[in-house]
């Protein structure tokens, strides 16, 4: 990532009374962690606030949230760590042709598609009264499973653009943890309630400790029945 030269204070660096452009990339990813949620009004979503669990006791959730904000600058996340001195390593960097990293990836025995960060499109088109397959996925960080025994799974679909909810799918009511331990569950089989649309929904897992992180957001297209 190309961008002006900064200086330790992280303002713009004009020394000789000019403008200099360098790689940057560490520079936006220190940018990142100190920002908060809402700082920036053109994107209200854009930063870590790493500020913000300075008294959590463990670095799960911290570096959890560093992952899903590097990803979402466009950046290509190998892997986040705390390493023993309580300083953050990341293996990141922007690509102009950035290669896809598995952030939450579909349990291959179910469905064949590729899931992309954060973002995961249903096809084929869903109609209404018809049976939809499952969908399986794996939670994944790191390459390691992410351990979801206790979690709670509640998936919301809306009507794109509009707020109200209407269809959550949760445990033992449309979702089913196959091997938490592996980071496994399923979208079941269902028949589908929802009406000819276009839908967004969202993934929302709630751990055990009562951390609640979305890890998948996407679409569905639904056609009415004939």
């Amino acid at each position: 990532m190309i961008d002006f030269r900064q200086d330790t204070n992280g303002d713009i660096d004009l020394t000789g009374g000019d403008i200099h452009y360098v790689e940057s990339t560490v520079a936006h990813q220190r940018d990142l962690l100190l920002t908060a949620m809402g700082e920036l009004k053109h994107a209200p979503t854009t930063g870590v606030g790493i500020h913000d669990f300075i008294n959590d006791e463990t670095p799960e959730a911290m570096l959890r949230m560093v992952r899903r904000k590097f990803i979402q600058d466009g950046m290509t996340v190998n892997s986040v760590k705390q390493n023993a001195a309580g300083q953050i390593e990341a293996d990141a960097y922007y690509d102009v042709y950035p290669v896809v990293p598995h952030f939450a990836e579909p349990d291959n025995s179910i469905i064949p598609e590729v899931m992309t960060p954060l973002l995961y499109n249903i096809t084929p088109a869903w109609r209404h009264g018809d049976t939809v397959k499952a969908i399986g996925f794996r939670l994944v960080e790191n390459g390691e499973a992410v351990d979801i025994t206790g979690a709670t799974i509640n998936i919301r679909f809306r009507l794109a653009g509009q707020s109200a909810i209407l269809l959550l799918l949760t445990n033992g009511s449309g979702v089913t943890l196959t091997d938490p331990a592996d980071g496994k569950f399923v979208i079941d089989a269902m028949i589908c309630p929802l009406t000819g649309g276009s839908y967004q929904f969202e993934v929302e897992v709630i751990f055990a400790n009562q951390v609640i992180e979305t890890w998948v957001e996407g679409s569905v297209f639904v056609t009415d029945d004939f």
